[in-house]
């Protein structure tokens, strides 16, 4: 069976994950034209901005993404706290000493593997797996068990030097062959609100007492006016 890691996702639904990038920089109320326009202008600031991070990345010598290192320092932080025992050169069990409850986690340092959920989820290694690499000396090997996501050098592959261009308006000509799609008008009345995403506000105004001219209630559920 082969493990795929989700790197701390819920889900595979990527779709909701960009309608919230557009509702954080105003987009989705655009008319379709800006609204293109808008995206392009976007996927070009993304792209200089990850070719920056590539080359600064690199000019400084990290081995990792800074939100990688991030959770990495997470996870190193109370490796001290964990006891360490070596049944084989490859295999160990790694439990906390701090804890009431004593959960055993097997380690294989061979293949960087553990028995907790941490290096399935997120495709780094866990703090039973340092611990355990700390034990034996071997720390700096810890970075051959990150997945090469994490790794400035494949961002740098991906990013460096990279550029998005975009066409501007005295470049574009326009063409007869792309036609609007044909319009056919459906039986019934036609739907005038769109489906929300995830993260929208709902449009629904909140009620107005014309009697104490307050929020919340009407008229009819007044307490002011029944006294």
């Amino acid at each position: 069976m082969v493990r795929v890691p989700l790197y701390g996702w819920r889900t595979s639904n990527f779709v909701e994950s960009v309608f919230g990038t557009q509702l954080v920089k105003g987009m989705r109320k655009l008319p379709p034209y800006r609204f293109i326009k808008a995206m392009c202008g976007s996927f070009v600031d993304e792209c200089f901005k990850r070719s920056e991070n590539a080359r600064l990345w690199a000019d400084k010598g990290f081995v990792l993404t800074p939100g990688a290192e991030k959770l990495h320092r997470k996870q190193s932080a109370n490796i001290g706290q964990y006891s360490v025992q070596h049944a084989s050169n490859d295999v160990c069990y790694v439990h906390s000493v701090c804890s009431s409850v004593r959960i055993r986690r097997r380690v294989n340092l061979w293949n960087g593997t553990c028995t907790c959920s941490y290096v399935d989820q997120m495709g780094m290694p866990c703090r039973h797996l340092i611990a355990a690499l700390e034990s034996v000396g071997n720390r700096l090997d810890v970075y051959k068990h990150f997945q090469p996501c994490f790794k400035v050098s494949v961002y740098s592959n991906a990013f460096h030097a990279k550029a998005v261009f975009i066409p501007i308006e005295s470049d574009t000509t326009q063409s007869s062959e792309w036609l609007p799609a044909v319009f056919t008008k459906k039986p019934g009345r036609a739907k005038t609100k769109r489906i929300r995403s995830a993260g929208e506000d709902g449009y629904r105004s909140s009620q107005s007492c014309s009697s104490c001219h307050r929020k919340g209630h009407n008229k009819r559920s007044c307490t002011q006016s029944q006294q």
